[in-house]
């Protein structure tokens, strides 16, 4: 698994954005997090952009590779003795004595505990639970190989870069001498209208690209929660689902792994 510590920058998309980041700047200082503004020319030569005249930078922030990621967190499951079915959905949750029955296409599994991890892929197995999220579409595509020119003028330190827009814009780069551009769209195949979304958008932060450059495309759902806080509900005894994570999923879940279930009894 790839893990890039360099850090994390948001820019303001506009003036009335600065004000944003001022009060985001000053409520996590106050909870000891190592973040600053960086203006001017010092935050050109940090994105190698002009788009943005004020950001913010976090020092440990980062970014990871997702599919990476779940990768090595099978494997360590597997070593500790999971069983994953991929394409197996469960069709219905059903109590069974004092236990849970899942039932797939292809069979039953009966258990104690039934996590419910399913995000902004959630449906109507468990009743109500579609109805606490907001699924929104991320949509990314990726550049064709750069030269080692063009790749070492974009973020010449690692940043990964982000901006104010309610609608977002994000890029990173990869170790293959690659951009990632991505931002909000409407479908998971990365329709005709958010191909033309994207193209705009990378070319309104790095103009020296356009359509050409970007060679393949894709989409995924992400969770909102009206708080942008997660949620974990308990709807029965012997049921958890914890899902909303307003795109910071790779980060919240790790952390409750040791909490739920063994853990969820014992906390306050």
């Amino acid at each position: 698994m790839r893990f890039r510590t360099e850090r994390l920058a948001s820019g303001a998309h506009c003036t009335e954005a600065i004000k944003d980041l001022e009060a985001m700047h000053q409520g996590w200082s106050e909870y000891g997090l190592d973040i600053s503004f960086i203006e001017g020319q010092a935050l050109r030569d940090l994105s190698g952009t002009d788009a943005y005249k004020t950001a913010t930078v976090v020092k440990s922030g980062g970014c990871i590779q997702p599919l990476s990621y779940s990768r090595e967190l099978a494997r360590v499951a597997t070593e500790q003795g999971a069983d994953i079915y991929s394409c197996s959905p469960a069709i219905s949750v059903t109590p069974d004595n004092r236990q849970w029955q899942v039932t797939t296409p292809a069979g039953k599994v009966t258990s104690d505990w039934v996590l419910f991890c399913t995000n902004g892929y959630t449906d109507d197995t468990l009743k109500g639970l579609k109805q606490t999220i907001v699924p929104l579409i991320s949509v990314q595509a990726v550049t064709r190989p750069l030269s080692d020119a063009e790749y070492n003028a974009i973020l010449p330190e690692g940043h990964t870069l982000s901006d104010t827009r309610r609608v977002i814009y994000y890029c990173r780069k990869d170790n293959h001498n690659r951009l990632l551009f991505g931002s909000l769209g409407m479908s998971e195949q990365c329709n005709a209208a958010d191909r033309k979304r994207l193209h705009k958008a990378i070319h309104h932060v790095f103009p020296q690209f356009s359509a050409a450059d970007l060679d393949v495309y894709w989409g995924g759902r992400l969770a909102f929660t009206p708080e942008v806080l997660p949620h974990l509900h308990e709807p029965a005894p012997g049921i958890l689902a914890g899902l909303g994570y307003n795109g910071r999923g790779w980060q919240w879940v790790p952390s409750w792994a040791g909490f739920w279930p063994n853990g969820y009894r014992k906390s306050p």
